[in-house]
């Protein structure tokens, strides 16, 4: 299956355009629902042992069919990927959970695909983590449909879930 993603996803590369370069999502999780969850890595608030983050989830099945828009600078992408590759880049998953080395690709094309906005999400939330604590709390929700700026009271970071892998990602310094 992964062999055809490969083929497949070089193949949607070359249709891509890259919208923004101060954009780096980093995909961290595949969630329940089937999407591949993202955090904006670029944009992490610190404050003490308390960050600030904005995750995205953006479909799976969407990011499988995305087809190349008009003028698409193709170039760009590939380049981007193969410069990846060429780096030896590990997706920051990578570094906290078990992810087989021949998804490497599936993933460096889903992080220059969110990072393009080419696929629209399914959700947006702002968490607030404390990182020495584990806790967290969601300081604002956005859908396609309606926007939440409320500040949730906090809750523990369950074990082997996403959000523990987005805490183990995002409290390093």
């Amino acid at each position: 299956m992964y062999r055809m993603f490969t083929a497949a996803a070089l193949l949607v590369v070359a249709g891509l355009t890259h919208a923004d370069d101060a954009l780096d999502w980093k995909m961290y999780a595949f969630s329940a629902s089937d999407d591949a969850m993202f955090y904006l890595s670029s944009d992490i608030e610190r404050k003490g042992d308390h960050v600030q983050v904005w995750v995205k989830a953006l479909a799976v099945k969407k990011l499988n069919t995305v087809a190349p828009g008009p003028g698409a600078d193709t170039k760009t992408l590939v380049d981007s990927v193969a410069r990846l590759v060429a780096q030896k880049y590990e997706p920051p998953m990578a570094t906290v959970s078990k992810v087989p080395p021949d998804q490497f690709l599936m993933i460096m094309t889903y992080e220059q695909m969110a990072d393009a906005g080419l696929v629209d999400p399914s959700l947006k939330i702002l968490y607030e983590i404390d990182c020495s604590k584990k806790l967290s709390r969601t300081l604002s929700v956005i859908t396609p449909t309606q926007s939440l700026n409320a500040t949730l009271p906090w809750e523990h970071v369950p074990p082997e879930s996403t959000l523990a892998t987005l805490t183990k990602l995002t409290c390093k310094p």
